[in-house]
């Protein structure tokens, strides 16, 4: 029955180590299998993405894409 909580704990401490946070904002933890995690600080968002996840990056990607896909049809469309 403790199985959850330690593993909740394993979680904190990966979380609460400074070395799993590229510059302070990004969070690469490959032994962490969330994709999203609580967001260190202050600020208007609860979680961050987890970057060492693959579906991290396909989310990120699936949000650029259509912006990159409008631009591209703008440019193409001004001549």
């Amino acid at each position: 029955m403790s199985q959850p909580r330690d593993n909740e704990q394993q979680l904190e401490t990966l979380w609460k180590d400074a070395s799993h946070w590229r510059f302070g904002i990004l969070y690469y933890a490959p032994a962490d299998p969330r994709v999203f995690v609580p967001k260190r600080g202050r600020g208007w968002a609860h979680q961050t993405l987890h970057w060492a996840r693959p579906a991290s990056w396909a989310l990120a990607g699936s949000s650029i894409l259509p912006l990159l896909l409008v631009t591209a049809l703008a440019l193409w469309a001004r001549g």
